[in-house]
């Protein structure tokens, strides 16, 4: 969507005249994302309603880092055009261990009845812990704590 208010200059004009709302999911996580990413490009999905096999994924270290930094230059893009009262961010990990909060949040900004009983039926398909998906986890964290001392 973002890359369409660079082409289209009037669509902001036109979302904030007619009082569009958007509600943008993210992780707070890029390497989370980024194993999401993979699932959905090899499964054709990020949640399911039944259990699924969960599919490992191996990061070639050499473009590890180029792809994290490709997520926070897209996370800062995006930042661009949220900063109005038309764009509601909502992280992922504060959905699901806050769900009614988040909810409530989320509907208080799309000026819905926050009374309305709304319940999740989709399951995770990635485990929490990332050591369980990314086969070369070990060399993934060793690259990354190295990259942040």
């Amino acid at each position: 969507m973002y890359d369409q208010y660079e082409k289209f200059y009037q669509l902001k004009k036109h979302i904030k005249e007619r009082d569009i709302k958007a509600v943008r999911l993210t992780c707070k996580n890029n390497l989370k994302t980024l194993v999401s990413r993979h699932t959905l490009k090899k499964t054709g999905q990020v949640h399911s309603k039944t259990e699924v096999e969960v599919n490992t994924v191996h990061f070639p270290i050499n473009s590890l880092k180029y792809r994290l930094n490709m997520f926070q230059q897209e996370s800062l893009w995006a930042n661009k055009y949220e900063n109005s009262d038309n764009y509601l961010r909502v992280y992922y990990e504060d959905l699901l261990y806050g769900y009614n909060k988040e909810m409530e949040d989320v509907l208080l900004f799309l000026v819905l009845d926050k009374k309305q009983k709304l319940s999740l039926a989709l399951k995770k398909i990635a485990p929490d812990s990332l050591g369980l998906i990314i086969e070369n986890y070990t060399e993934v964290e060793k690259e990354l704590i190295g990259s942040i001392n």
